[in-house]
């Protein structure tokens, strides 16, 4: 969930690792920050985020 658009070249990546992987399931990639502000608040009701912010960045929650 960043605050700058995905390039084309990242998107690709994550879109080509996503398919080479053994996930059992479907990923459905969105760009966080091109999306409207009322699609990222519909998403977030309800959700949990798997990581939290500290003073040192992103990093993975207990």
């Amino acid at each position: 969930m960043g605050e700058w658009p995905l390039s084309p070249l990242q998107r690709a990546k994550l879109k080509m690792a996503f398919e080479e992987s053994d996930l059992p399931y479907q990923v459905d990639i969105l760009d966080w920050a091109a999306l409207r502000p009322d699609f990222r608040d519909n998403l977030l009701v309800g959700s949990q985020s798997l990581l939290h912010r500290s003073t040192r960045g992103a990093e993975a929650a207990p």
